[in-house]
């Protein structure tokens, strides 16, 4: 009996492997709109991402894609675990390295309601929410969101990651975030283009590879990123050849702010750029708050810091939870 448990498990994962499938995504599409070819593409991206499920892949065309068409600021896109998100494609490709995500901009814009007035637009741009390391983002322009609504406090949508929530509340999040530009978001509270909820027991390490977030701003914390809590497994959070330009934090964290919780997790930035960040209070660049727990670190390697400002540390600033760990930062041919 045990010898015939495994070839029935191989045949059900081999089936869910190949039943992956590509969904298209065009807003200029003029076919069946199925999502099956460039040709018949879904002109919605949404639409195209409700269908999607664990294994797909879904390419989006060049163009501007709003979260609605109508004025609800409420509206996001909302991306399911296992499903690969990819743009900058010219709908002609039929292969995925065929594409060329710097020429062909595909723009996630929370600009709806009134074109060029903030005060309508999305309170967040896309949401996901227990997405593993097989969840990917690739080749995107995040812009204009704007989580300006206090209503909602420190739980809801509504004043935390302008562009996009990374939800692994009392569960998971560790997600891959590829070539993708986050530019002019803004959140009332924390995370100005993206907020990573790790609270209540969760487990988040997100990864940022080749990004570029400029002008992002944070009422309080985070100008362009904040991420509340740390992982239980050894997924260390990267940061790879990432640029943060003239993002803001009225208070702690002008490009990112971590507020760590009692894991012994690894933090490691390589090859990254901070350039004239601010905080009004400390961390222009990061701001890390944490290290309770022996063998927690951060690791900043290869790493450029260019007039970042703060009352204190202008390129980085760490207060460690447990004073007598001496060992949780290291810096590793970086530069200040």
């Amino acid at each position: 009996m045990k010898h015939a448990i495994i070839p029935f498990l191989f045949l059900i994962i081999f089936c869910e492997i190949t039943g992956a499938q590509v969904i298209y995504v065009h807003g200029q599409a003029q076919g069946s709109n199925d999502g099956t070819s460039w040709a018949s593409a879904f002109t919605d991206l949404q639409a195209a991402l409700s269908v999607a499920q664990p294994g797909d892949s879904v390419w989006v065309a060049q163009g501007t894609y709003f979260p609605t068409q109508d004025s609800d600021r409420t509206v996001y896109f909302e991306l399911k675990n296992g499903v690969r998100l990819f743009g900058g494609f010219a709908a002609t490709e039929t292969a995925l390295n065929e594409r060329d995500w710097e020429t062909n901009h595909t723009i996630l814009s929370g600009d709806i309601g009134v074109l060029n007035d903030s005060t309508d637009n999305s309170l967040t741009i896309l949401y996901m929410e227990n997405a593993d390391t097989t969840t990917a983002v690739d080749g995107f322009v995040f812009q204009k969101g704007n989580a300006d609504d206090g209503s909602g406090g420190f739980t809801g949508l509504t004043a935390i990651g302008g562009a996009m929530y990374i939800n692994g509340e009392a569960g998971f999040a560790y997600p891959r975030i590829r070539n993708c530009r986050f530019e002019r978001n803004y959140a009332l509270l924390f995370g100005g283009a993206v907020y990573v909820n790790g609270s209540n027991n969760g487990s988040v390490a997100p990864r940022f590879y080749n990004c570029v977030f400029e002008q992002n701003h944070a009422g309080s914390d985070g100008g362009a990123i904040y991420r509340a809590g740390g992982s239980w497994v050894e997924v260390k959070n990267d940061f790879w050849n990432c640029t943060f330009t003239r993002n803001r934090a009225e208070n702690h964290g002008g490009a990112i702010l971590y507020l760590e919780s009692e894991r012994t997790d690894t933090i490691e930035f390589t090859g990254c750029k901070f350039i004239e960040n601010e905080a009004g209070k400390s961390g222009g660049g990061i701001a890390y708050f944490g290290g309770r727990d022996i063998g927690a670190k951060v690791i900043i390697g290869d790493c450029s810091f260019i007039k970042n400002k703060a009352r204190k540390g202008g390129g980085y600033y760490c207060l460690p939870w447990n004073f007598l760990y001496t060992d949780l930062l290291l810096f590793k041919n970086s530069e200040f």
